[in-house]
């Protein structure tokens, strides 16, 4: 009885762990397709976008409804500017999961002066069409969500927008890690039940 319990459980156990759906994530540099684009239109000022330092190296594992926030990109504002309208691009690019970028458009308007005594005086807004959600080869939904920016005025020339990576789930069997199919576990744990069973006969005899 113990035997055929064990063999029952083990079988449950491996169809159970077919049904996770941790997703295994390593976001991309420059050099595999993450990228900003930012265009203003002040004529004494400048505002620059750069890929947050460390983007390649972020790696993390997330289960169904859990989230990461990640430093994506940087805006910098040189020069004088008021309230000058701006456009932004954005490519948030994946060495893992095999899966298609997330792509954003944004935009606002930043204002930026250098103050005597004070030094730089930067603020600005800023505001996303969302990427779509990805879908991956394991039947997962994933959501990349960038940063939008309220009003903020402070002493700096640069200002960090962050990314929001969710996994909504939905998916069917574990992403970036091997789980038996269907049949192998049915086989599997009718072997086990089978082996069981004949054990218990040739005891009883």
């Amino acid at each position: 009885g113990l035997l055929l319990g064990s063999a029952m459980l083990m079988a449950f156990g491996m169809v159970e762990a077919a049904s996770a759906s941790l997703v295994n994530f390593d976001l991309a540099g420059s050099a595999g397709g993450s990228a900003v684009t930012v265009t203003d239109s002040a004529r004494r000022g400048d505002l620059t976008g750069a890929l947050a330092p460390g983007l390649d190296s972020q790696i993390f594992s997330l289960n169904d409804n859990e989230t990461q926030v990640v430093d994506f990109f940087t805006l910098t504002a040189s020069g004088t500017a008021l309230w000058a309208a701006y456009d932004v691009s954005a490519i948030l690019a994946f060495d893992a999961p095999s899966m298609a970028a997330a792509y954003g458009s944004g935009e606002g308007h930043f204002g930026t002066a250098k103050i005597p005594f004070f030094g730089r005086v930067s603020g600005g807004t800023l505001s996303w069409i969302q990427p779509a959600e990805l879908v991956l080869a394991g039947g997962n939904m994933i959501s990349v969500t960038f940063e939008d920016i309220p009003l903020v005025v402070g002493f700096s020339d640069t200002a960090m927008v962050h990314a929001t990576i969710k996994n909504l789930g939905g998916g069917t069997t574990p992403t970036n890690a091997p789980v038996p199919e269907p049949a192998t576990m049915f086989l599997f744990g009718a072997g086990l039940v089978s082996f069981a069973g004949l054990t218990l006969s040739r005891k009883k005899k």
